[in-house]
């Protein structure tokens, strides 16, 4: 059995994922969808034989229905203020769905709406028509929500979940790993925690505090933050506590947006979202000299009558791997296209329909995505 794949935006995650999606047989064809050509073109190889490009705009649910029809999935790779616009076109179609984030309100301030992931609005629509819709299915969230959902499950209880991320970039100039409206909307919006069963507001770089990661990352300090992990995690895992942390490079550069430093001055002095030629010359001309992603998760809880502590770790390859791994990909692009493409591997397998998060994954779906990324050079283990 093939299947079909529509993909709308065309950037560094799409380019991270096509390069997997162009080598399975199982994949017949490709579709991406971007209001730009001329810099989507740039993120895609003309040796590709299964993919092409369309001109198109993810706002506009009747332009994406005509384009994606007949086609089984649509994944968006573009902003995640699309999300409903882009359910709307599954729905319609009768094609599954998956994305990276939720909008959660954007940049407001009001809990009610940072609490609330919007997809969720279209579960029964999606489970009347026996769709799958699989949300906030990226490297983190996504890879960090099945590592969580692991730990808890060697539990009898559960009181609180901490993840915490690095992203640490060495470079000579700022990089933004991200598009600028997404790094906007989590510093605007104020992180949201979940404490004492209850969501919760806090302030921006809260909870400030050392964590220790695995060799050869060690100590470093890390503060609180948003997580779109933390919207959905007490959905289906029982627990009083819980919170987001980050810590590297990239919590720097957010920093100084919140210190004042608005979001213009710190582009026009940084490189955005670089294209897979120019992360080419970056790491060729020593411009990033190393770039290294990784995830911590800690689930403190009740097993044989005992308090314990679960840890797990994944720390992905460094800048300098990946560009062997997959040309022109990014020490976050490659995690979250490769992080994408395991999901979008166990789908056929899942055997509920509407919209769920990735945690819903029961173990052995959960086992096999630790395992292709473990294929992929990922270190992954049980944190002893």
């Amino acid at each position: 059995m093939t299947i079909k794949i529509f993909i709308a935006g065309c950037g560094a995650v799409s380019h991270g994922l096509i390069q997997y999606l162009e080598r399975d047989k199982q994949v017949k064809q490709i579709l991406c969808c971007d209001k730009n050509l001329e810099r989507a073109t740039k993120f895609l190889s003309e040796n590709y034989k299964k993919t092409s490009l369309v001109k198109g705009d993810s706002s506009v649910t009747s332009e994406i229905v005509k384009l994606a029809r007949g086609f089984d999935i649509i994944i968006n790779a573009s902003l995640p203020e699309f999300n409903l616009k882009l359910m709307r076109a599954a729905y319609r179609i009768g094609a599954d769905y998956m994305d990276f984030c939720s909008y959660a309100g954007g940049q407001s301030k009001k809990l009610k709406e940072l609490s609330n992931p919007e997809q969720f609005c279209y579960d029964g629509k999606f489970k009347k028509k026996k769709l799958l819709g699989l949300i906030n299915a990226g490297v983190a969230a996504g890879i960090s929500n099945i590592m969580v959902a692991e730990c808890a499950s060697r539990l009898s209880e559960v009181d609180s979940v901490k993840i915490v991320l690095l992203e640490e970039q060495k470079s000579r100039v700022p990089i933004f790993s991200w598009s600028p409206e997404v790094i906007l909307d989590e510093i605007v919006a104020p992180p949201v925690v979940f404490r004492n069963g209850k969501f919760a507001l806090e302030k921006p770089f809260y909870g400030k505090e050392t964590i220790k990661f695995p060799a050869p990352i060690g100590k470093k300090r890390v503060a609180g933050g948003w997580g779109d992990e933390i919207i959905t995690l007490p959905r289906y895992i029982k627990a009083r506590n819980f919170e987001m942390k980050a810590c590297g490079s990239e919590l720097e550069l957010e920093t100084k947006i919140f210190k004042g430093k608005n979001l213009d001055y710190i582009a026009n002095n940084a490189i955005v979202t670089p294209t897979p030629e120019e992360v080419e010359n970056l790491v060729k001309n020593g411009i990033i000299k190393s770039a290294v992603f990784a995830i911590l998760v800690e689930a403190v809880g009740m097993k044989g009558g005992r308090k314990e502590t679960e840890k797990m770790y994944a720390i992905f390859p460094d800048a300098k791997q990946i560009v062997k791994k997959c040309s022109g990909a990014t020490y976050i692009s490659w995690p979250t296209g490769f992080a994408a493409y395991a999901f979008l591997k166990t789908m056929p397998k899942i055997k509920e329909t509407g919209v769920m998060a990735p945690e819903c994954l029961e173990g052995k779906l959960r086992m096999e995505i630790f395992d292709m990324l473990k294929n992929e050079g990922v270190r992954m283990n049980k944190y002893l």
